[in-house]
Order: structure tokens, then C-alpha cells, then sequence
């Protein structure tokens, strides 16, 4: 019996993700990825506003995955911008040495330690698949800066803004319900003990919770620029009210009820006001899909009417 072998056609022949010289290009890109990881790590699990980060890399990579075969089909690498990426980024890495050795372990650096990592991550994109493939994955890149921690001086000020209105509004819709409430800065005096309006009482978690999930299902599920930020900004408005109907829950329950049973359901009401913000950012989502396929649906065809043919005529042409 003669033996005969099968060659493989070369389109067929499996390649491998990286050539040789193109992972000696990204094993030092990993390494900064990893950094910048472990360092965002230690700040979700410090902040409480913060403990969802650990889902948005997953997200991100999620989203990369599902448009792999489109960014890895053609190849036009740039290699131009490779080197220059590196020395920004080096510039980043020394100066949030530098901040730490002298101020500290604070939240600044890491917007610094992020911007120079995914810099020369999006550059050994281009270098080894092209610009086209750094669109793909833009948003993606973008994406994981919503779990970077603020700056502590923007993020105090915006978390004592939202705390300021959150106790402005309660002690207007409390003493519309007759019930004597003062207010001293962010803590609410009532006749049961005071209660103080912190940062986790603020609503800046449910307002960032918000805007993740609006970006995400926008991304995943809209088609338009216009829906995209529409969600967002939708979802934020579910957000702060959420936030203000927490507080009145915790406010009426301490007074009719007392303190303690207000702080029996203090975690329980933060979670239930988080769980809707999800649910209604969901059903935004939804809705804005109909409004989409309503407004983008092609126009059903005109169809002719067929006339009658006359028989008589048709004869009398023949």
C-alpha cells in the first residue's frame, strides 16, 4: 500500500500569536502592566468606593478578546513610536518613585503609573499590529482609568459637594414630612442622636458604579454615539437619586425606629440602593436598544400595485 502524506496549504498552517522578536517587545510591556496592576490592587481593596476595580480588567480584556480575530487579521506594524513610548513611560515610573520616596503612598500617582503603562502598551499594539488594531481596542485601554482613584484632592472635593447636597435635600424633604431634623456641615441632628453623612454616604460609589456599567452596556449593546452617552449620563441620574432615598431610609427609620435599628439596615440599604442603580442603568440600556432599532430600521419597500392587464387590448396588440 503506498503511504501518502497531506501537506497543509500555507493559508492553513496555524501562526503563532507573537513571532520571537515580537515577544521580546512585549515581555517587558507585561511587566509594566503588572506593576501598574499590583498597584491599583492595593487601592481597591483600601477604598470602598473602589472595590468594583477588580471587574473592569476582566471587562477590558473581555472586550479585547471579542474582536481578537478582527485586530490580528492584518498586519501593518509601526514600530516608530515603540522607543519614544518607553522613554515616557520611564519619565512616569521615576516620578511616582520620586512622589513616594517624598510625600508618600497616595492615590496621584497611580493616574500617573496608569497613563505611562497603557501608553506603552497601546504603542506595542501598533508596533506589532497596526493603528487599525489600537482602535479596536481604544475603548478597552480607556476603559480601565474608570478604576483608577481619583486624585485625593479631586476626590474630596467632589465626595464633600455630593455630601453637602445629599444633607441639603434630606433636611428639605424631612422637614416637609414634619420631622425635626437641624444640620450641622454633613451631620443631621435629630431627635433620636445625629448622623453623619460620610464619604460612603455621599453616593460617589453608586455614581462611579454608574458610569461603568452605562460605558460597558453602551459599548456592548448600542450602536450610536449619541446612546452611548446618553446611558451614561442617565445612569448617573438614577444614581444620585438612589443615593438620596438611601438617606432618607436611614433618617426616618432612625427616628421612628431609633439608632440602632437604623444602623441594623445601614448596609443592608446601601446594597439594595446599589442593586436598583444596576437594575435601572439595565433597563436605560434596554430601552435605548428599542429607541435604536426604531429609529435605524430600514424602510419597508414600496411595492408596486399590480394594474389589471386588458385581455382586449393584449389581443388586439397581437
Amino acid at each position: 500500500m503506498e503511504q501518502t502524506t497531506k501537506t497543509l496549504e500555507p493559508s492553513r498552517v496555524p501562526q503563532p500569536i507573537l513571532t520571537r522578536e515580537e515577544w521580546m517587545l512585549w515581555i517587558p510591556v507585561l511587566g509594566a502592566l503588572a506593576y501598574m496592576l499590583w498597584d491599583l490592587i492595593y487601592w481597591w481593596g483600601k477604598l470602598e468606593d473602589y472595590n468594583f476595580g477588580y471587574i473592569v480588567p476582566l471587562f477590558s480584556a473581555y472586550l479585547i478578546y471579542e474582536n481578537w480575530a478582527i485586530i490580528t487579521k492584518k498586519k501593518s506594524p509601526d514600530r516608530r513610536w515603540y522607543l519614544p513610548a518607553w522613554i515616557f513611560a520611564a519619565v512616569c515610573f521615576l516620578a511616582v518613585a520620586n512622589y513616594k520616596a517624598l510625600i508618600g503612598h497616595d492615590q496621584t500617582p497611580s493616574w500617573v503609573l496608569a497613563i505611562g503603562a497603557l501608553t506603552i502598551f497601546s504603542a506595542s499594539i501598533v508596533a506589532t499590529w497596526g493603528w487599525r488594531a489600537l482602535r479596536l481596542c481604544l475603548f478597552p485601554i480607556l476603559f480601565i482609568f474608570v478604576a483608577v482613584p481619583l486624585p485625593q484632592s479631586l476626590w474630596g472635593g467632589i465626595s464633600q459637594a455630593l455630601q453637602r447636597f445629599v444633607a441639603f435635600v434630606s433636611v428639605e424633604v424631612l422637614t416637609i414630612m414634619n420631622i425635626p431634623v437641624l444640620q450641622h456641615g454633613n451631620t443631621l441632628e435629630l431627635e433620636s442622636g445625629q448622623l453623619a453623612i460620610a464619604d460612603a454616604c455621599s453616593g460617589i460609589r453608586s455614581l462611579q458604579m454608574s458610569i461603568m456599567i452605562g460605558l460597558l452596556l453602551g459599548k456592548l449593546f448600542l450602536k450610536t454615539y449619541f446612546t452611548r452617552f446618553l446611558i451614561v449620563i442617565l445612569g448617573m441620574m438614577i444614581a444620585i437619586p438612589g443615593n438620596l432615598i438611601r438617606t432618607l431610609w436611614l433618617t426616618t427609620t432612625a427616628h421612628f425606629e431609633g439608632m440602632k435599628a437604623m444602623q441594623a439596615i445601614h448596609d443592608l440599604a446601601g446594597w439594595v440602593v446599589m442593586g436598583a442603580t444596576v437594575v435601572g442603568v439595565g433597563v436605560v440600556c434596554f430601552l435605548l436598544v428599542k429607541f435604536e432599532n426604531f429609529m435605524l430600521a430600514p424602510d419597508e419597500p414600496v411595492t408596486k400595485r399590480e394594474e389589471p392587464s386588458n385581455s382586449r387590448a393584449t389581443e388586439a396588440a397581437a
